[in-house]
């Protein structure tokens, strides 16, 4: 147990990553699914927050690992905030098309 909170290799490191995103996910969900008043099923909010989730963690990723040492380490900080700014939207842009898709998609 102790390896999973401060082990450094590659498949420690990306299994305790894991582990968070799909504790996460399952938390929110199951917030999501008790404070619904419509009383969806769980696996719809599943849907909705692992959607949400690939997105949020996705940007914070780029962010941590591409944007920060790429170029804010190097002190390129204009070149951070821009391209900080349009990996967001980029981002936002996909999250409203695939959730558009999943919101029709369920509809159909």
């Amino acid at each position: 147990m102790y390896k999973l909170l401060v082990g450094q290799k590659l498949w420690v490191r990306v299994l305790r990553h894991l582990v968070l995103f799909l504790g996460m996910i399952f938390l929110f969900s199951w917030v999501a699914w008790s404070r619904n008043e419509d009383q969806h099923g769980f696996w719809q909010e599943f849907v909705m927050v692992t959607t949400n989730a690939i997105f949020f963690f996705g940007y914070a990723y780029i962010t941590v690992y591409l944007l920060i040492p790429g170029l804010l380490v190097r002190k390129k900080v204009a070149f951070f905030i821009l391209a900080f700014i349009a990996a967001g939207l980029g981002l936002s842009w996909l999250k409203f098309h695939f959730s558009d898709f999943i919101f029709y998609h369920a509809i159909a």
